[in-house]
Formats: structure tokens, sequence, C-alpha cells
């Protein structure tokens, strides 16, 4: 609540768009998604197209996140995996396995620690052996 309260004090001083992505970043880790959503909703930055995507996956708008992934350019700068993983994420949930599958294996092959990922892809159906991704040489 105090975090809330100081990002709307923020927004009221700063109106530009870190002290929008701070406010959303705050109703969204106090578990007010549908909040974020809302604030989010117009934003053009990365940062906030990846949070507004989060809250769409939160909020079962499975298709309106993909979407807003896709139409970002976020895909095609992912270095970490994150946005690879959301958007197969999203993928799944959206009727769409054959995208999620692929995207959960670029965001494994970008960040072998995405356990989520790995555990996508078995989801999936996939035949998705752990040497694959990860070193199984250390016992």
């Amino acid at each position: 609540d105090n975090a809330i309260y100081l990002a709307m004090l923020l927004r009221t001083q700063d109106p530009g768009g870190d002290s929008l992505h701070l406010l959303a970043s705050c109703y969204f880790q106090s578990g007010a998604a549908q909040q974020a959503y809302h604030i989010l909703e117009p934003s053009t930055q990365s940062a906030s197209r990846f949070l507004f995507a989060r809250c769409c996956l939160a909020l079962g708008k499975f298709h309106e996140g993909g979407v807003a992934l896709e139409n970002s350019g976020l895909l095609d700068t992912d270095r970490t995996g994150a946005v690879a993983c959301l958007f197969a994420q999203l993928c799944i949930k959206s009727g769409r396995k054959q995208d999620a599958i692929v995207n959960f294996r670029k965001s494994l092959e970008l960040n072998p620690f995405l356990w989520v990922a790995y555990q996508g892809l078995c989801a999936a159906g996939e035949d998705a052996s752990a040497s694959q991704y990860f070193d199984t040489s250390v016992a």
C-alpha cells in the first residue's frame, strides 16, 4: 500500500512513462493486476508492454497479451528468454500449442535456468530431455 501511494504521488509530479510503469508495477506486485492492466493498456513502452502481457496472463486475457508482445517488437530483441517464455505461456493458454513449443524452446536456448519454460515444454507433451538444456554431467 505504501509503494502504491508513493508511486501515485510520483505520478502526479512526473506523469511520464517511467512513473506510469512504476505505478503499474506496484499494483501488479500487490495482486491488483486489473488496475495495472488499465494503467498500461495505452502505453507503448517496451517494459510496459511486457508487464501488460503479464497482466493479461494473470487476468485470462491470453490472446490480448500475445498480440501485445507480438506488436511490441520485444520477441525480436529478447536476450534473456523471459519474453519468449511469457509469450509461450500465453500461446499455450490460447490454444496455440506449436507457437508455445517454439517459444519455450527459444527461451531455454537463451536461458536454461527458466525452469517454467522446461515445465511448459513437458506439459505440452514434448519429449524434452533434460540433457538438451541442462548440464547433467555434474553428479
